[in-house]
């Protein structure tokens, strides 16, 4: 098997649900937000491993109560303020046919917790 099929069928594992990952392949977990973060954390202190000695865990949108964890929450803030208005204008311009996909960098913040 070559090493390019060995790849797609990983992916096919990972797809399908079927792919095993032991506790010892990784060391950190990143979400897509605080919420789904802050479920892992609990699920992972639940399962008796320690937070961050056993595994780093990182969230998404900086929310209150990230920092009320022991250890708090790593998590990424990004700029509301600066998202909002492009979301609107986006929204109004792909809803006026006027839209075209461009890339958007905005500044986000890191917060240490773990």
């Amino acid at each position: 098997m070559t090493k390019q099929m060995r790849k797609c069928a990983q992916i096919s594992a990972i797809f399908f649900g079927t792919y095993k990952v032991a506790s010892n392949d990784f060391t950190a977990i990143i979400s897509l937000s605080d919420i789904m973060a802050i479920r892992v954390y609990e699920s992972a202190i639940c399962l008796g491993f320690s937070i961050p000695e056993t595994y780093s865990i990182v969230g998404y949108d900086n929310i209150l109560a990230t920092k009320y964890f022991n250890p708090p929450l790593t998590t990424v803030q990004q700029p509301k303020e600066q998202t909002g208005p492009y979301a609107a204008r986006s929204s109004f311009a792909f809803l006026r046919k006027y839209y075209r996909w461009r890339y958007i960098a905005l500044t986000i913040k890191l917060y240490h917790g773990a």
